[in-house]
């Protein structure tokens, strides 16, 4: 699973140092810990970088396509379901229980085909 945290820091300006230093931890253990952090780490992460966890999850672009929905579906401020889910290289997204709803019944029917 590739998570695109040093794609938010560049996007907000930030170095791992100054992330590390809001964490209060070490640069060295920022450094070690971002190519495959527990959940636990992710969500310290993203209260430092100031988004939802889900955001360090997906491409840059996913993260402001769904943003954008978001925002034109329910008003200026967004808000609501967001679902990204990575299957190898596949990245499915969804904002409403109906889109994550279609995408698990997808997957069944795809891993069904299989067996």
């Amino acid at each position: 699973m590739k998570v695109y945290i040093k794609e938010m820091l560049a996007a907000k300006g930030l170095t791992q140092k100054e992330i590390a230093k809001q964490m209060g931890v070490t640069q060295s253990n920022i450094s070690a810990t971002i190519s495959r952090p527990s959940f636990l780490t992710l969500e310290r992460i993203a209260a430092a970088l100031d988004v939802e966890p889900w955001q360090l999850l997906a491409p840059p672009s996913v993260v402001e396509d769904l943003k954008q929905a978001r925002a034109q579906r329910s008003g200026v401020g967004g808000g609501g379901l967001v679902g990204v889910v990575r299957v190898g290289c596949e990245i499915y997204t969804a904002d409403t229980v109906q889109q994550l709803r279609a995408i698990v019944e997808r997957l069944e029917r795809d891993e069904g085909a299989k067996k």
